[in-house]
């Protein structure tokens, strides 16, 4: 008897959800109807003309309608030897920043108050006595 009633219960419930789905789906269909579309322009010419833009620089990507996109640049006022002859001399003299580090990178050189044998003689003292101090912990 038990198993009957969650059986009825189920169906019930699932039946009320495909009802109320059904409604909510046709009370939210805002798209337009094009059922009487007519076109003005043949295939060929729609094809030509998505050639064109594509061409030309101004076919937009798949997306949303009102999507806006940047209009991607073409050409560059350097040449390609002195583009490489730019980065050659930034990795030189230190101030090439790693692909996707722009802005993270401080490109400002680092000068310490101490020198590198001073650090590394206060850090094996304080390995010798297991009294590690903040700064040299991750």
């Amino acid at each position: 008897m038990f198993a009957k009633h969650v059986l009825v219960t189920a169906a019930l419930a699932t039946l009320a959800a495909a009802a109320m789905t059904t409604g909510a789906f046709a009370a939210d269909n805002n798209a337009p109807s094009y059922d009487n579309f007519v076109s003005t322009k043949s295939r060929a010419e729609v094809k030509q003309q998505v050639l064109d833009a594509r061409a030309d620089g101004t076919l937009r990507p798949a997306g949303e309608v009102g999507e806006q996109v940047s209009t991607p640049v073409v050409g560059s006022p350097k040449t390609r030897a002195q583009l490489s002859a730019e980065v050659l001399q930034a990795r030189a003299n230190g101030s090439l920043v790693a692909a996707g580090q722009e802005g993270l990178h401080d490109t400002r050189p680092f000068v310490s108050s101490r020198d590198r044998a001073e650090i590394k003689a206060e850090a094996r003292a304080e390995v010798r006595t297991h009294a590690f101090e903040q700064q040299y912990l991750p």
